[in-house]
Parts: C-alpha cells; structure tokens; sequence
C-alpha cells in the first residue's frame, strides 16, 4: 500500500516524507454545504425623523427620552425609505410609555399619483402597550406581518405613523425612540 500511495504522490508531483502516506483527494471527506447566507439588512431609525401630522401640535425632542408631540395624544410619522422591491422582514419599534394606554403604530402607504377616497392604505397596525421596565423604562415591540408580503411597490409611499404620543404629566409620558427595519434588497 505504501509504494501505491508513493507511486501516486510521484505522478501528482507532490513528495512524501518517509514514514507518511500520501493522501489521495479520494480519501478526504467531503466537506458540507453551509446554507447560503441571507442578504438581510438592518436599517435604524431615529425619533429625530418622526413629526406630526400637523404642525400646530409640535414636538419635544427629549433626547435619550426620544420625540413625543406637545399636544397629548397625537401622532408622528416617519417616512420608510427603501428601494423598490425590497422586502421587510420586521420592524421594530423602540418606545417609552408610562401611561395607562397604549400608542398604535400604523404602517401605510399611498400611491405617488392616485387619489385613493379611502385614503391611505394600511399596510399593518400594532399596539404599543404601556409598560415600565427598569432601569428607564424603554421598550420595543417588533412587528412582522405586512400587506404583499413586505415587498416595497412601484409608485407607493410608505410611512409609519404612531398613535397618541405626548407627555400627560410628570409621570405619564408617551415617547417614539427610533425604530429598526431589517430587510433584503
């Protein structure tokens, strides 16, 4: 066995030393697939990029408290900005809510040159429940089910919109963090 082993390591050009066999490519296990790796991407959102519907309600930027309206109970939205054809997997919603309510988040969107009588077309909708959690009482609440299977549209505007934001008093307070869009393109 050793002078095949050695007659094949001198026709393939490679020496062996003595006292080692060559190894032939027959006798190496194949190595396994791995599954191939998703493309997925993460974007992240934050509260500076969400105002209100209207501007008479304003906003307060708390900074690390993140973005709340000054007229309680209103709403802010951000644009979803990605590409055509993309796909949503989740989105993620980074909140603080000391209140007794919860916030809603609605994800629509609206065609570029249609008026729709109905409006916007909601695309998803969750509840941001209240809570505290120490140490600062921020939460999050990740969504994942969307209209078309998350797949962004030709000739649609996308936009989140969170529901009842404002700071009630010292205690109660309804604030939009940021979110975080994971995706493929």
């Amino acid at each position: 066995m050793a002078k095949t082993s050695k007659k094949a390591a001198a026709k393939s050009g490679k020496k062996t030393s003595p006292g080692k066999k060559a190894v032939s490519a027959k006798s190496i296990p194949a190595t396994k697939k791995l599954p191939p790796k998703t493309n997925r991407v993460v974007l992240y959102v934050d509260s500076s990029f969400f105002f209100p519907e209207d501007s008479g309600h304003g906003y307060t930027d708390d900074f690390q408290g993140g973005r709340y309206t000054l007229t309680p109970n209103q709403l802010l939205q951000a644009p979803i900005l990605l590409p055509v054809g993309a796909k949503i997997f989740t989105i993620t919603m980074y909140y603080k809510n000391t209140s007794t309510e919860p916030m809603m988040v609605t994800y629509l969107k609206k065609h570029i040159n249609h008026h729709a009588f109905s409006g916007e077309v909601e695309v998803s909708f969750e509840n941001l429940p209240p809570g505290s959690l120490p140490p600062d009482n921020y939460l999050e609440k990740v969504i994942n089910h969307f209209e078309n299977l998350g797949v962004i549209k030709d000739k649609y505007l996308y936009f989140l919109q969170v529901q009842g934001t404002g700071k009630i008093d010292a205690t109660k307070i309804k604030t939009v963090r940021g979110m975080r869009i994971e995706y493929t393109l």
